[in-house]
């Protein structure tokens, strides 16, 4: 049974797609939204909530939402806050409880749970091979750090909203929407990147790059994570 902690801070994680920018915490963790699947999954006893964005875990992440929401059945939603699933339907408008799982933060157990309420095999077996593309916003590279982390704190304290389906950090907490990353490029060099987001589709990274474009006087341009 979800504590009323629990409950309180699923809400919370419901509404961390709209804005990644509010105050005092209640977990640390991840939490991602791709169409009719919403995940948020705390780390217990992190006071210091180590979490990053990760650019690793980002695509992990999307690849297992992706084939969660292509393998929900049509009409149906799923939530889950800490291991604990609700999948729902809406027949008549009237919500219904179709299944409660308890998957214990294990995706491939998730999956496996949702497939079983899937009778059409083929539609399972196209759904487990997906991949998940994954777009961002690029707006700055640099080989000095120092500049890198510029960038990105003036970003945040411009206000700028990570409009993407997936969160790191404290939850609710002032968490930064621009990350630097470390890549290197085909010489070797090591460069410092600022990206803005991660998108599933690349219309919505496309529209998130041109607000940032409107908003800021930096050149953006879509890339993939």
């Amino acid at each position: 049974m979800r504590t009323r902690t629990g409950l309180a801070c699923a809400v919370v994680a419901l509404a961390i797609t709209l804005s990644s920018r509010t105050a005092d915490a209640c977990w640390c963790g991840y939490s991602g939204t791709v169409r009719d699947v919403a995940i948020t999954e705390p780390m217990p006893g992190s006071d210091d909530c180590p979490v990053a964005w990760d650019p690793v875990v980002v695509r992990a992440w999307a690849t297992w939402l992706v084939r969660l929401d292509r393998v929900l059945p049509a009409g149906m939603r799923l939530e889950s806050f800490a291991g604990e699933a609700t999948v729902t339907a809406t027949p008549g408008g009237v919500p219904r409880t179709v299944a409660e799982i308890s998957w214990g933060e294990d995706f491939e157990a998730l999956f496996a749970a949702i497939a079983r309420l899937e009778a059409d095999s083929t539609r399972v077996r196209v759904a487990r091979q997906q991949e998940a593309k994954v777009f961002t916003v690029q707006v700055f590279a640099t080989r000095s750090e120092a500049r890198a982390s510029r960038v990105s704190e003036q970003l945040d304290r411009a206000g700028e909203v990570d409009r993407g389906f997936f969160f790191a950090g404290n939850a609710p907490a002032a968490n930064p929407a621009a990350h630097v990353i470390r890549e290197t490029d085909a010489r070797g060099r090591l460069l410092y990147k600022v990206l803005v987001g991660a998108f599933v589709d690349l219309a919505s990274a496309r529209a998130s790059a041109q607000a940032l474009t409107r908003q800021t006087t930096l050149e953006t341009f879509v890339r993939q994570l």
